[in-house]
């Protein structure tokens, strides 16, 4: 056992080896080199040493002797003291250390925090090996008090104060020695690297993705030669995965005491900053187009609107003066199938940039895709499989019925069209789902995703998958949602063509053979009903659309559509500003067995319903009057028959919100280019349902 004075000598040399550090001395070596043997008394057999003092077998690891110094420190008894090294050091820093001196059989020194009698406490350690027989042993001294007044001793405590100051610090710091070799590390550091005390003597490369080791020591190596701060981005290792960070090294000291600081900055939560603000100016400049288009509609759909308005009803009217199968039907049909396409065109401009609420009502999704799929099913090759599964039939959400059929169209058109004329399978998905946090940044399983679009597996010798690429558009708050997913085995898009679907116009398609107004308008009918869309592709292997609506929790009744035959030809106040406009309206409603009066200009409508409000059983009014607004004339034939069914066709860009339509006594709506169909459908449900306002 050494005595006092080989003690602080052990001591000094530790601390000239290495600058800031902790020193715990574990074990012995005689002068000779020989082991000494060690008696129960043996760490106070040599004198006066104050220190705790004990004897380590790293292998157990246990401590085999213990000085009463160490009894003291520690808070254990004699015979307790064997065991107490799992509480004293439960991070294994004192075993860690004694295996490095036993590996280079030289003294080897660290700072570590223990635990004391007293709390948590940081202390300085250097160990030495010492040979037990067939073992090598470790024996330490633990320095807690070095003598006062002594230049010694002033070191010591600024080295402490300095080593408990980097050990609080919330920076992760290093220290390497001249080499590059890592001497201490501060709590901050092993929480970024997720590493203990196995930091101390590892090469610095060995923290460093493999492609930046190189980087990191060319780094090192200037700090160590005495250059000025060396600093870079380096990718580190935490459980064997690339992370950013910012390295920052500075050498100091110098000659044989030289050493090297380095900071480390976890570039994470910046990257995260950066990737949100990009999203967020994504979304901004989304807004900003779609507003524009939005001005751009809400200029030309009015007088586009008025010439589709002529051109359908006359059309309309004229089938029915045409026998089956002439050549003026089918000529004609044409004309009606082109006019549609265009009010159908416009209307999705005008969605785009529509800022006001739509009327909402609750619908069932399950009879909407019934119905959807009955119009797709013609239309779809017979090469592709078309098929359909309602997981949750009950499903229900708020929102324009119209709008959601356009949107499952839309997904099943632009699968039909990534098909093309190979074979292929399209299959549409309804359920139910519960959102929580993250959804969106849920990891990419390739197995699932492939799993998901229907890959047929790979023949042998193929090329692997490409990998399936995500975009998320839209924000979902944590809840309860209604899932629309539209898969296909079509081509599948490329990320850098994913990442722009949602563009108004952008399209791959040939000229002609779309718009590029498809997928814009989904995002915009979705976004506006409180949901997202999330796309999957793969390129040649497919795609997978999810649309997540807010589910409804408020009860949901289908009430039939049924016809009462026995109206006896009610008379129909029909007023408008625009004469050809009217006139195929008049047609309709004449069709349906109403008695029509039609009245141009709202005054001129007023005082005809005034004259004698008692015989009329509906009023249909067009909103382009500029004398007395479509409103104006609603609230006040409401306010004199309350109990008459109004019925308003406007254009999409002029539709009153739900809170005006109510107030204005509003029953039905029906937008402009009006539809013969969805007029007469307009029709049967307000006389039957009375006054009922929307």
């Amino acid at each position: 056992m050494p005595d006092k004075r080989e003690i602080d000598a052990l001591i000094e040399r530790a601390i000239r080896s290495g600058a800031e550090v902790t020193i715990v001395t574990i074990g012995g070596r005689t002068p000779s080199g020989a082991a000494e043997p060690i008696a129960p008394e043996a760490p106070e057999a040599a004198g006066p040493v104050s220190d705790p003092v004990l004897l380590l077998d790293p292998a157990e690891p246990a401590i085999l002797d213990s000085n009463a110094a160490f009894q003291a420190w520690a808070g254990v008894g004699g015979a307790s003291a064997a065991q107490s090294l799992g509480r004293v050091d439960p991070e294994g820093r004192l075993t860690a250390l004694a295996l490095r001196a036993i590996a280079t059989g030289e003294p080897a020194s660290a700072r570590v925090s223990l635990q004391a009698a007293r709390g948590r406490v940081s202390i300085h350690a250097v160990a030495v090996p010492i040979s037990g027989g067939a073992r090598t042993l470790a024996q330490l001294i633990l320095r807690t008090a070095p003598p006062a007044g002594t230049a010694e001793s002033e070191l010591r405590r600024t080295l402490q104060r300095l080593a408990e100051l980097l050990e609080a610090l919330p920076t992760p710091l290093l220290t390497l020695d001249g080499s590059g070799r890592v001497r201490s590390a501060n709590p901050a550091a092993e929480s970024l690297l997720r590493r203990g005390p196995e930091l101390l003597g590892l090469e610095i490369e060995a923290i460093a993705a493999p492609v930046a080791a190189q980087r990191l020591r060319e780094l090192v190596a200037a700090a160590g030669a005495g250059a000025e701060a060396q600093s870079g981005e380096i990718a580190l290792t935490v459980d064997h995965q690339p992370v950013p960070a910012e390295v920052t090294l500075a050498g100091v000291g110098e000659g044989a005491e030289r050493a090297i600081i380095a900071v480390l900055r976890d570039l994470r939560p910046e990257r995260e900053a950066e990737l949100a603000r990009a999203q967020l100016l994504g979304r901004q400049h989304q807004t900003q187009k779609l507003e524009a288009i939005g001005r751009l509609a809400g200029g030309i759909a009015a007088d586009v609107n008025n010439v589709l308005a002529s051109i359908l009803g006359y059309a309309d009217l004229a089938m029915d003066d045409l026998p089956p199968g002439s050549k003026g039907r089918d000529s004609v049909e044409q004309v009606l199938k082109a006019g549609r396409r265009g009010k159908a065109l416009v209307r999705q401009i005008v969605a785009l940039g529509r800022g006001e609420p739509r009327p909402e009502r609750r619908i069932r999704l399950d009879e909407l895709l019934r119905t959807t799929l009955e119009v797709l099913r013609p239309i779809v090759p017979e090469q592709i499989a078309l098929e359909a599964r309602a997981a949750a039939p009950t499903a229900a959400v708020m929102g324009d019925a119209a709008e959601l059929h356009q949107v499952l169209l839309n997904l099943c058109r632009n699968a039909v069209q990534a098909i093309g004329s190979r074979q292929g399978r399209i299959e549409v998905v309804l359920d139910a789902v519960e959102v929580t946090p993250g959804f969106a940044e849920r990891p990419v399983n390739p197995d699932e995703d492939a799993a998901i679009l229907g890959a047929l597996p790979e023949e042998a010798g193929a090329a692997p998958s490409p990998r399936t690429a995500r975009l998320f558009a839209g924000r979902l708050e944590p809840g309860p949602y209604v899932r629309i997913a539209v898969t296909d085995t079509g081509e599948g898009m490329p990320p850098s063509v994913l990442s722009r679907i949602f563009e108004p116009f952008f399209t791959t398609r040939k000229l002609g053979e779309g718009s590029g107004l498809g997928l814009a308008v989904v995002h915009g009918i979705v976004s506006a009903q409180g949901g997202a869309i999330l796309a999957s592709s793969t390129p040649g292997q497919g795609t997978r659309m999810e649309v997540y609506l807010p589910r409804s929790h408020r009860a949901t009744e289908l009430i039939a559509e049924e016809i009462d035959p026995d109206q006896g030809g009610p008379r129909v106040l029909l007023a408008g500003a625009n004469a050809e406009v009217l006139a195929p309206l008049r047609r309709t409603l004449e069709a349906a067995g109403l008695t029509v009066e039609t009245v141009t200009g709202g005054r001129a409508a007023l005082e005809t319903f005034r004259a004698d409000h008692g015989r009329w059983r509906m009023a249909v009014l067009a909103n382009d009057m500029e004398d007395v607004s479509a409103e104006a004339l609603s609230l006040e034939i409401s306010r004199i028959r309350p109990d008459l069914p109004i019925i308003l066709c406007a254009e999409v860009e002029k539709m009153l919100t739900l809170d005006r339509l109510r107030a204005a006594g509003v029953t039905e709506t029906v937008p402009m280019p009006v539809d013969p169909g969805e007029l007469a459908i307009a029709v049967e449900r307000a006389l039957r349902i009375g006054a009922r306002r929307v």
